[in-house]
């Protein structure tokens, strides 16, 4: 034999315990699936959240080595979904089996698994993870059963040095109907907080998303959103979505401060009043179609277009989850999570939906 035979016949050595504790390899979750814009190049660090970004991606790098569990907590929209899709993103990639979900899905897929009487499976699908990301974990609260479930299948994976992420809205201690062995357990490892985002964290951030679309917006402009939104980077895109599409339907003309106010004052429409049925009875009659047709089971692509289409906009312009939204349209949290992953890539490449997408968000919120 040659000596690159007798190489190649060597096995490859174990990196760490965790990757010999691994289970055959098995096809990707279908909720695995995590939203590829969501890494760790795009996450912008400041004071307020670099300590939980540096903790995630030591576990992205060594996954159960370093911190099991770790828990990010903080208001919504800034930026702990896309922490635990980062860490998904980069441990998949590397080959671990990696699961995704909300809490409330996990609490769905409990109930159905006793009703039909598949317990067994569903403690199958969620204990031979390598990575579990456990979104909202907050909303456990109170369910006696999923939190039954929940703390035998978070010792499961810690015994077996799997690594579990979790965020919530608030930390562990102010859980107050969490299980103390769960709030116990949650504080084990590390609970590192985000808060919000500086002024000039807000400008560096619609700076990155500007150079991504190839657009030109004037720096006073977004100093103006940036001054009119300090909550979270959920609204910021928010914001800089309406700018952006309407600096795109501009066709080159410079976009004006007063058309720029204007075009934020109809968006600051409070959210309360927009609600998912609204936004699909807007999408359906956009699309010359009825609005059962966007919550039925055609999957004709025209159809399957409108209704990615209202998954989004009901992503971005109400307070609703992924598992709510997933209800108005008889769908699962993951269908809602690709079909938003799909509008958003797609309005990247084609100014043509970008500008129908807005004038939907006009109709919407009572614009013109």
């Amino acid at each position: 034999q040659s000596q690159d035979n007798k190489t190649k016949a060597e096995p490859a050595p174990l990196s760490s315990l965790h990757e010999a504790l691994r289970p055959p390899t098995r096809p990707d979750l279908p909720e695995s699936e995590l939203n590829p814009r969501m890494t760790f190049d795009r996450f912008v660090i400041n004071k307020s959240n670099h300590i939980a970004a540096e903790a995630a991606q030591s576990i992205a790098d060594y996954p159960a080595t370093v911190y099991n569990p770790f828990l990010v907590y903080g208001g919504v929209g800034l930026g702990k979904t896309h922490l635990l899709q980062a860490i998904g993103n980069a441990c998949q990639q590397r080959g671990y089996r990696v699961l995704y979900v909300p809490s409330e899905a996990f609490t769905n897929d409990l109930v159905n698994a006793i009703r039909n009487r598949t317990t067994a499976m569903f403690r199958e699908k969620y204990r031979s993870v390598d990575v579990l990301l456990v979104d909202d974990i907050q909303f456990i609260r109170g369910k006696d059963t999923t939190q039954e479930e929940f703390f035998h299948t978070f010792n499961a994976l810690v015994n077996f040095n799997k690594q579990i992420v979790l965020a919530s809205d608030r930390h562990p201690r102010e859980l107050e109907t969490l299980e103390d062995r769960l709030r116990s357990r949650f504080q084990g490892g590390l609970v590192a907080d985000i808060g919000q985002p500086e002024y000039e964290t807000r400008i560096a951030i619609m700076e990155m998303w500007a150079g991504e679309r190839s657009l030109d917006i004037p720096h006073d402009m977004l100093e103006m959103i940036a001054d009119r939104s300090s909550n979270s980077i959920r609204e910021l895109n928010g914001m800089f979505n309406q700018i952006a599409a309407r600096v795109r339907m501009n066709a080159g003309r410079n976009l004006s401060m007063y058309r720029a106010e204007a075009t934020l004052n109809r968006y600051e429409k409070p959210r309360e009043q927009i609600t998912v049925p609204q936004i699909i009875d807007v999408v359906a009659q956009a699309f010359n179609m009825e609005a059962k047709s966007l919550t039925g089971k055609k999957r004709a692509a025209r159809i399957n277009q409108a209704r990615q289409v209202a998954m989004f906009l009901a992503r971005e312009m109400t307070e609703a989850s992924l598992p709510q939204i997933g209800d108005y349209f008889g769908r699962s949290h993951t269908t809602v999570l690709h079909g938003c992953n799909k509008i958003e890539e797609e309005i990247e490449a084609d100014p043509v939906l970008a500008t129908r997408l807005q004038r939907l968000r006009n109709q919407i919120t009572g614009g013109v």
